[in-house]
């Protein structure tokens, strides 16, 4: 239970974080790629993204990401663990979907995948537009959490990962 408290408590700083930085957000509000990447950097940050998913970011070779979603943000950060019940490392992903995809689905896929990934769902909180999950896994030694909503007309998303 207090592995579950320390998540639940860092997972409430990073969305503050997350809120406050308007979650990569233009000056209207709508997050938009930049335009002056080139080829060179778009083909560099696709081989990054590559690499994050599968050697170099094994934490998420077991969370699945929606199909046709676009990453606007990511972060990471390391704690030094004050005891053995406190996670140290820490990912967290910010997607957004093109139009037609709804919260609903969306959810309904994460419910469905995490634990065929071997994901015990611990907690589930679904309002109108807005849907939360907190999983566990290898005795609480992983810890999971996906977050869904609507904003601006747009379905979003944040998948954040923590292991110890």
């Amino acid at each position: 239970m207090k592995k579950t408290a320390s998540f639940l408590l860092m997972l409430v700083f990073v969305l503050g974080c997350a809120g406050m930085t308007g979650c990569g957000s233009g000056p209207e509000g709508n997050a938009q790629p930049t335009p002056d990447t080139t080829q060179e950097e778009e083909q560099e940050s696709s081989d990054t993204q590559q690499a994050s998913q599968s050697v170099g970011g094994a934490m998420w070779d077991d969370m699945p990401v929606y199909a046709t979603a676009m990453q606007l943000q990511k972060a990471s950060w390391s704690i030094p663990p004050q005891d053995d019940a406190e996670y140290e490392k820490a990912e967290w992903r910010y997607y957004e979907l093109p139009p037609a995809h709804y919260v609903e689905e969306v959810a309904r896929f994460y419910k469905m995948e995490m634990p065929k990934n071997g994901w015990q769902k611990m907690m589930e909180m679904e309002v109108q537009d807005v849907s939360m999950f907190f999983y566990m896994k290898n005795d609480e030694d992983d810890a999971a959490y996906v977050w869904v909503a609507s904003e601006d007309g747009k379905t979003v998303f944040a998948l954040m990962r923590a292991m110890k």
